[in-house]
């Protein structure tokens, strides 16, 4: 990122801009931003260039005829003219820059000579050739360079239908980039002889028709050593305002703050990366002033879709501050390789970004539990999975993607863990390199309140069927006709066997209860299944025989007590009649009139004591025809 400056370095800045010379630059940079500005106040020749100049003009001054045939002019620049001109001994086309009629002075010449033994110390393939030096006429010198044939790169630089139709490239950026990385191997020569260009933009880098790249007008270069030949510009004595404004280093105002080095270079290649990305230079501003603070500050804004990778390389590269920068063109080479390498994988990133933006935006929505919702959101989910992870396969370290992969896997963690499916959320959190916690946290907190609803739901399911009046229904009923049948014709049978007596004695009513007591316990053996099945049948089973084991020490206690057989018979329909109601108030209400019946009987025997043996079977035949009716199978 892009560092601040403190205070104190932003009032330093301001100062520079104040002290800068509007007077004397002011009107040429509000006249054109764009054009180089050449030092007012050219670096003197030392003795050593003198003497240079000098031999070159004991040359013949008819030393030109013959060699070349000047054709027709190919550009006019601030003080020289380029012809198209046949050079006769090689048969070749090549250009030949010579100074204007009306820039004819000491210092023109010295300037044009100068540039000429700068590219001509400069033999690399992106840099122009210089084939020969001669005098014209008038003893001016003729600078004979390499004629190339094609066109400037800013006429190119955002003209994507062109590059295309002409150089077959699909996308502008890259292909831009590679012109840059071709300035790039040319800077990166020229200092290591020690030569600083100091004029880097489009303007002066040109595109041959097969995709050849020449860095030119190496007029402003200075030499950060002395190779005590005089001819080259030493870059301590430039301390003048030289170079092209909009594209401008700071050092490059000519306050003396910081010295013109290799890094002045790299700033300017930052402000021709900058222009590939925004379509325009870094500086412009209403007025030389506002132009001024542009440069001085160095803080230019980006375009929002502009490659993240290229906004840092450029930022770095244009630091204000020149031991911010990269430190050398290769570092810049090598950053711009490495986006380069990489931008296939970005360019997927990028396409799954939008996938995940979209599955946010649906996430958002907030809509109801339906197939067709979670389906559009699994549809996206695994474009931009897909996407990010091809992003990675490709380049491992692409940390947009990684961060993309995990934001939207969270997302749908999320979603699962609001849809409560915890093993959904737990498959996708295996998929992250590192589960937050919190989400872990709250998986496993699912997971276990899961896991106690569905404990309790067993447990209610499971009760549910013990409570089911219709489980365990056949046997029931079975059981209630062969014990219900025995209470009812049992008692009949020995009112039979009686005959006139009418009475029983205790010992036989104690019989009774203990043949019901033995006869139910054979029943239940016979359905015991059922029984472990339903509570309903356990809980009735349990009540039975409750009440025929408390009638044996009821009717011992009865018997002791002093109470006739006809008030024991009493007591029991009682206790029969309680049973009867408990069944109807907690099982199955239909069981009223069972319940009735034993009150009737009971209230009879009460009032009219000698008729109880003749009427204690028939609430027992009630009970059994009512529970028959009621539980019989569907």
């Amino acid at each position: 990122m892009h560092r601040q400056d403190p205070r104190g370095h932003l009032a330093a800045k301001t100062q520079r801009i104040w002290k800068f010379d509007f007077a004397e630059y002011g009107d040429t940079i509000d006249r054109n931003p764009h054009a180089t500005i050449i030092p007012a106040r050219p670096i003197s020749l030392d003795s050593a260039g003198r003497d240079a100049v000098g031999l070159l003009r004991q040359l013949s001054t008819d030393s030109a005829l013959g060699k070349l045939e000047l054709a027709d002019t190919i550009g006019t620049g601030g003080v020289g003219i380029v012809f198209q001109a046949r050079q006769v001994a090689l048969g070749r086309d090549v250009a030949v820059k010579m100074l204007r009629e009306d820039k004819r002075n000491e210092a023109a010449i010295t300037d044009l000579l100068r540039e000429a033994w700068v590219a001509g110390s400069l033999e690399h393939p992106n840099v122009v050739p210089v084939y020969d030096i001669l005098l014209g006429d008038n003893a001016d010198p003729l600078i004979v360079l390499k004629r190339i044939e094609g066109m400037a790169w800013s006429e190119l630089i955002r003209d994507g239908d062109r590059v295309r139709d002409q150089f077959a490239a699909d996308s502008l950026l890259e292909w831009n980039l590679g012109i840059l990385m071709q300035v790039l191997n040319a800077v990166r020569y020229a200092h290591s002889r020690g030569i600083v260009h100091r004029d880097l933009k489009p303007a002066n880098v040109m595109v041959g028709e097969f995709g050849e790249v020449y860095v030119v007008d190496w007029g402003l270069a200075v030499s950060l050593h002395d190779d005590r030949s005089g001819r080259l510009p030493l870059a301590h004595r430039a301390t003048a305002m030289a170079g092209t404004p909009c594209y401008m280093a700071p050092e490059m105002l000519g306050d003396g703050a910081s010295p013109i080095t290799e890094r002045t270079d790299i700033y300017l290649i930052g402000a021709v990366l900058y222009e590939i990305l925004s379509g325009r230079p870094p500086h412009l501003g209403e007025n030389a002033m506002a132009l001024v603070r542009s440069v001085v500050m160095s803080d230019p804004d980006f375009p929002v879709d502009a490659p993240d990778g290229l906004v840092r390389i450029c930022r770095r590269a244009m630091d204000p501050d020149p031991d911010g920068r990269f430190e050398n063109a290769e570092q810049v080479r090598l950053a711009i390789q490495g986006f380069l390498q990489h931008r296939g994988s970005e360019q997927l990133a990028e396409r799954a970004e939008a996938m995940r933006a979209e599955l946010s935006a649906e996430l958002a929505k907030r809509v109801g539990p339906s197939s067709e919702h979670r389906q559009r959101l699994y549809k996206l989910f695994g474009a931009c999975r897909f996407g990010f992870r091809e992003a990675l396969a490709t380049w491992s370290g692409n940390r947009a993607a990684r961060d993309g992969l995990d934001r939207a896997t969270e997302a749908m963690i999320e979603y699962e863990l609001t849809q409560g499916d915890p093993r959904a959320a737990a498959a996708l959190c295996a998929e992250l390199p590192e589960p937050p916690h919190s989400l872990q946290a709250r998986i496993d907190a699912e997971r276990a309140r899961q896991a106690a609803e569905k404990q309790r739901s067993a447990e209610l399911e499971q009760l549910g069927r013990q409570l089911d009046m219709s489980v365990g229904q056949r046997s029931r009923t079975l059981a209630i006709l062969v014990l219900g049948v025995t209470f009812t014709v049992v008692p009949a049978l020995f009112m039979w066997q009686l005959g006139d007596r009418m009475f029983a004695s205790h010992p036989q009513i104690m019989s009774w209860n203990a043949v019901f007591l033995v006869l139910s316990l054979i029943v239940g053996y016979g359905i015991r299944a059922s029984l472990r099945e339903s509570a309903v049948n356990r809980r009735l089973y349990t009540l039975l025989l409750l009440i025929l084991v408390v009638q044996l020490p009821m009717q011992f206690g009865l018997w002791a007590g002093g109470f006739t057989p006809s008030q024991s018979i009493l007591v029991h329909m009682f206790v029969w009649f309680f049973l009867a109601a408990i069944i109807a108030a907690t099982f199955d209400v239909r069981l009223v009139p069972a319940t009735l019946a034993y009150l009737a009987a009971f209230l009879t025997m009460a009032v009219v004591p000698d008729i109880a043996l003749y009427i204690m079977s028939v609430p027992h035949g009630v009970l059994t025809l009512n529970a028959v009716l009621i539980w019989r199978p569907s």
